[in-house]
């Protein structure tokens, strides 16, 4: 289904279609962290209701504004050293504890690269473009990603 003019569809019907993607997308990129992407998904929503008017792209807008919302939040905990342990969130597990700790090792920007080619099997071109990125730094960012998930599988069977 095609999001390219949010003026002719209702919010509903694109939070219906979309909701559940944006989410999950956002979960990986908050590295497993319901809460965080369920607090940015509905950041992300929230602020399409107001911009709804100037998007051309509602699938773009909604997940380049989501994944800068979790990457905000990130950056200010680290900040104010406020890590939290996603395994210490009293809630069913999203994703494999394996799963999860190789995602944490990569960059927010990295995990949302691999997920939308590897789980939502994406093109690199439709991930930049979705990502507001440039085609050069997804190929860059899965490059990495793929190198440091290759690292760790190296050192677990090491062990």
């Amino acid at each position: 289904m095609e999001h390219k003019t949010a003026d002719t569809q209702g919010v509903g019907s694109v939070y219906a279609s979309l909701g559940g993607e944006i989410w999950r997308a956002l979960l990986v990129v908050a590295g497993g962290r319901a809460d965080l992407a369920e607090d940015a998904a509905a950041e992300a929503f929230s602020r399409f209701l107001v911009h709804r008017h100037e998007v051309r792209d509602a699938r773009a807008w909604l997940y380049r504004t989501g994944s800068r919302i979790v990457i905000d939040e990130l950056r200010r905990e680290r900040r104010q050293g406020e890590e939290i342990d996603a395994g210490s969130v009293d809630r069913p597990q999203l994703l494999s504890s394996g799963l999860t700790e190789a995602l944490r090792a990569l960059t927010p920007e990295q995990r949302l690269c691999m997920f939308l080619t590897y789980h939502m099997d994406l093109p690199a071109r439709e991930v930049a473009r979705l990502t507001g990125s440039s085609l050069p730094a997804v190929k860059m960012r899965l490059n990495r990603a793929r190198r440091a998930l290759r690292e760790q599988l190296r050192e677990v069977s090491n062990v």
